[in-house]
């Protein structure tokens, strides 16, 4: 499990000394299981082991997770548009960028 799943380093820091490492639990309100559990390095796990209620950030993670996929995908849709919408349909302006960057 050590190697395979977490490829000998820490989930946060990726730390890779074999020696500052440990298996803690996930939730700590659960048993100890291969789905309960994370590597961390031993500062990792003090600070993990404060947190009173990990399903608050379960929460926080996936819907901070998820908002920043939707602002990247609302990026590459704008991106996308102005281009399409500015750039390919003025192909002078596309020639005077050409030569700003050239300078």
């Amino acid at each position: 499990m050590f190697k395979n799943i977490w490829d000998s380093h820490s989930a946060l820091s990726e730390e890779s000394d074999i020696y500052s490492l440990t298996f803690v639990r996930w939730n700590r309100h659960e048993e100890f299981s291969p789905w309960n559990c994370i590597l961390l390095t031993l500062h990792e796990t003090t600070a993990h082991l404060k947190i009173e209620d990990i399903e608050a950030v379960n929460k926080y993670l996936i819907k901070n997770s998820f908002l920043s996929l939707l602002l990247f995908f609302f990026y590459r849709v704008i991106v996308n548009h102005f281009v399409k919408k500015f750039v390919i349909n003025m192909p002078y302006l596309v020639v005077i960028l050409l030569n700003l960057l050239n300078m």
